[in-house]
C-alpha cells in the first residue's frame, strides 16, 4: 500500500501529528487569551480600587479638617499650622483623585486592547501605591487625635492658670 515512495501509514501518521499540533495549538491560544483576560480584569478592578483609596483618604482628610475647625479657636498658631497643612493635603489629594480617575478612565477605556506587557506596566505602578494607600489609612485621623488632645490638654492648662 505505497504511494510513490510514500507509504499510507507515513501519511496518517503526519496528519494525526499535524491534528494533534493545532490541537494543542488551539488550547495555547485559549490558554493565553484566559490569562491576558485575567490580567486586563485585575488591571481594571485595582484601578477601580486605587481610586476609591484615594476617595477614603480624602474623605479622611475632610473629616480631619472639619473636627480641627470645630474643636478650636483658628487664632491659635498650632491650630493655624496644622489647617495650612491640612488644607494643602487637600488641594495634593484633589490632584491625586484627579490623577487616579484618568488613570481608571484609561484602562477602562483601552482595556480590550492592551497587551499582556502594558497590562504589567500598569500593574506595577499600581500595586505599591495600593499598599501605601491601605498602609495610610487612619493615620493622619490617629495622628490628629493626639495633636488635638494635646492642644485640649495644653489649653485646659493655660486655662487653670
Amino acid at each position: 500500500m505505497e504511494i510513490g515512495k510514500v507509504s499510507l501509514v507515513d501519511v496518517v501518521t503526519l496528519l494525526f501529528a499535524l491534528v494533534s499540533l493545532l490541537v494543542a495549538m488551539r488550547a495555547l491560544g485559549r490558554t493565553k487569551s484566559n490569562e491576558l483576560f485575567a490580567l486586563r480584569q485585575s488591571l481594571v478592578l485595582k484601578s477601580e480600587q486605587a481610586r476609591s483609596e484615594w476617595h477614603k483618604l480624602n474623605r479622611e482628610n475632610e473629616s480631619v479638617i472639619k473636627q480641627v475647625e470645630a474643636r478650636f479657636p483658628a487664632a491659635l498658631p498650632e491650630v493655624a499650622v496644622m489647617l495650612e497643612f491640612l488644607l494643602g493635603q487637600r488641594e495634593h489629594l484633589k490632584m491625586c483623585l484627579r490623577d487616579a480617575a484618568a488613570l481608571a478612565e484609561d484602562i477602562h477605556r483601552n482595556v480590550d486592547k492592551m497587551s499582556e506587557k502594558k497590562c504589567r506596566l500598569y500593574l506595577r505602578d499600581i500595586d505599591p501605591s495600593l499598599e501605601m494607600l491601605s498602609r495610610n489609612r487612619g493615620v493622619v485621623q490617629g495622628r490628629m487625635e493626639e495633636l488635638m488632645a494635646r492642644l485640649d490638654a495644653s489649653s485646659g492648662q493655660l486655662q487653670q492658670r
